[in-house]
C-alpha cells in the first residue's frame, strides 16, 4: 500500500474555517498533500480508505508544549533536591539519552492523540531541535516540530537553571540569542516575568524578572535576526512591556492593571500587534486539586490560582477586544498529559466561553496562521498537507471525541497507535469540563 496515495471516500467533513460540517465527502491525497476534495472521486491507482459515518477535521496544532516530561505531577516540577538530582542527571551522556527518548516519546504521544503539529517552548540542550531534525530527515513519522530550544531570561528569572539560561546585559542576551540561532531554533522564547513553580511568594508568579529595557533588547534583537519571540508573561506589567515592543505571542497572559506602569512604558493608542496563547490545561487543575495530588506548597498553590484566574479573564477580553488567540497545553507541567491537547479545546469552551466549533478552529486555522504556516496545514483544503484527525462523532456536538480518534493521518501516512494514558488522573480531570 502506497500510503501517500490515497483516496478517502463516504467522510463527513469538518470545514473548520466556516465552522460547518459537509457530508460525505471523498478526499484524494497524493504524496501526503491533498490532490482533491470533491463527491464521488473515482481513482483506480490510489488505495481507497472508506470511512463512512466518520469525521474528519485538520491535525491539531499545539502553540505551547515542553517536551522534556509526561504531565505527571512531580516534585521534579517543583523543586527541591529531587529537581537538583534530575539536572544533574540530564548533564551527562546516559542523561543525554534519556532525555532525548523521553522527547521522542512525547512527540509521538502528542501525534498519536491527534496533535500534528507542535510549537516547543523551553527544552533542555536543544533536544527539541536535535528530534525535530531526525523527523525532518525522515528517520521516524512525528509532528511537525517548530523548535525555541533553551528558553532566555534575567538571573532569577523563570525557569533560570533548568530550562531557561539567563543573561544580564545587553551583550550577554545577544550572545543566548546567537547560540539558539547557531542549533537553528525556529522561535526565540524568553521568560519576562515569574512563575508557578518557581516563585517565592504569593504574586512572585506575575512579578517583572527581565527589566523593560532587557526585554526591548530581546526582542528587538531577535526580530532584527528575523526570528519571532514568544514570551511566558504572567503579570501585568510583563504584558505592558511587551505589548510595546511588539512582542510576537504572549504565552499564559494577565490582565493589564498598573496605569502608572502603562503610561511609562505603552504609547498612547498603541496597535496591539501580539497574539495571546492560552493555556488552560495546567492552570485550572493545579488551583483546583489539593496540594497533596499537585505536590506543591501553598506559594505554588496560590499563585496557580492567581494564574489560572489571569488567563481565563485575559482570554475572554482579548477575544472581546478583537485580539487574536491560540491555544496550547503547557505540555510537560503537571496535568498538562502530551495527549491533552483535545482538553485544552474542552477548557477553552467551559471556562472562556466560546463555542465547540471556535474552539476546533482556534486549536487547527487560526494557530496555523499564528505560526504563519496557515498555507499548509490548518485545514483540509487542496494543495494542503492531509494532517487530518478521524473521530467516530461530530467535534463541534462533542469535543470529547477527540480524546479517542478512530485514526491519525500525518502528511498522508494513516497513523492508528494509541497513546499510553493515565487514567487514574484523566479521571479526575474529566471533573473538570
Amino acid at each position: 500500500m502506497n500510503k501517500k496515495y490515497l483516496l478517502i471516500k463516504n467522510v463527513n467533513l469538518v470545514d473548520v474555517e466556516k465552522e460547518r460540517i459537509i457530508n460525505n465527502v471523498d478526499i484524494l491525497v497524493k504524496e501526503g498533500k491533498i490532490a482533491d476534495i470533491n463527491k464521488n472521486i473515482i481513482d483506480k491507482n490510489a488505495k481507497e480508505i472508506n470511512l463512512k459515518n466518520m469525521y474528519i477535521m485538520p491535525g491539531l496544532i499545539n502553540l505551547h508544549a515542553h517536551l522534556f516530561g509526561t504531565g505527571m505531577p512531580s516534585k521534579n516540577l517543583t523543586g527541591g533536591a529531587s529537581q537538583a538530582r534530575t539536572l544533574k542527571l540530564i548533564k551527562t551522556k546516559v542523561g543525554d539519552k534519556i532525555l532525548n527518548k523521553l522527547v521522542k516519546k512525547s512527540l509521538l504521544t502528542e501525534l498519536y492523540s491527534g496533535t500534528t503539529t507542535v510549537r516547543s517552548v523551553g527544552d533542555f540542550y536543544y533536544s527539541d531541535c536535535k528530534q525535530r531534525d531526525l523527523i525532518n530527515s525522515g528517520k521516524y513519522v512525528g509532528p511537525t516540530l517548530y523548535c525555541s530550544g533553551f528558553a532566555i531570561t534575567a538571573p532569577g528569572g523563570h525557569g533560570d537553571g533548568t530550562f531557561a539560561r539567563s543573561g544580564a546585559t545587553k551583550e550577554e542576551l545577544e550572545k543566548l540569542i546567537d547560540n539558539n540561532i547557531a542549533h537553528k531554533v525556529d522561535w526565540i522564547k524568553i521568560c519576562t516575568t515569574g512563575g508557578v513553580m518557581d516563585a517565592k511568594e504569593v504574586g512572585g508568579c506575575g512579578a517583572l524578572k527581565m527589566s523593560p529595557e532587557q526585554t526591548a533588547w530581546c526582542i528587538s534583537y531577535a526580530h532584527k535576526k528575523g526570528y519571532r519571540v514568544a514570551s511566558h508573561t504572567e503579570g501585568s506589567e510583563g504584558m505592558i512591556v511587551g505589548i510595546a515592543n511588539d512582542l510576537d505571542t504572549i504565552e499564559h497572559g494577565a490582565i493589564i492593571k498598573d496605569d502608572e506602569f502603562k503610561a511609562k512604558y505603552l504609547p498612547k493608542d498603541k496597535k496591539i500587534t501580539s497574539t495571546l496563547i492560552t493555556t488552560i490545561s495546567p492552570a485550572i487543575p493545579f488551583a483546583k486539586f489539593n496540594k497533596e495530588l499537585t505536590k506543591c506548597d501553598d506559594i505554588q498553590k496560590s499563585n496557580a490560582d492567581i494564574v489560572a484566574n489571569g488567563i481565563i479573564e485575559t482570554s475572554k477580553l482579548a477575544l472581546k477586544e478583537g485580539i487574536r488567540v491560540g491555544l496550547g497545553t503547557d505540555a510537560s507541567c503537571p496535568f498538562a498529559f502530551q495527549y491533552g491537547m483535545w482538553r485544552e479545546l474542552a477548557y477553552f469552551k467551559k471556562y472562556v466561553g466560546v463555542t465547540a466549533s471556535f474552539a476546533v478552529k482556534t486549536a487547527t486555522l487560526i494557530n496555523a496562521q499564528i505560526l504563519g504556516k496557515e498555507k499548509e496545514v490548518g485545514s483540509l483544503d487542496k494543495g494542503k498537507y492531509f494532517d487530518a484527525v478521524v473521530t467516530s462523532k461530530d467535534p463541534y456536538s462533542d469535543l470529547k471525541t477527540l480524546e479517542n480518534p478512530y485514526c491519525v493521518f500525518k502528511k498522508g501516512i494513516l497513523i492508528k497507535k494509541k497513546p499510553k494514558k493515565f487514567k487514574k488522573y484523566d479521571e479526575l480531570l474529566d471533573k473538570l469540563l
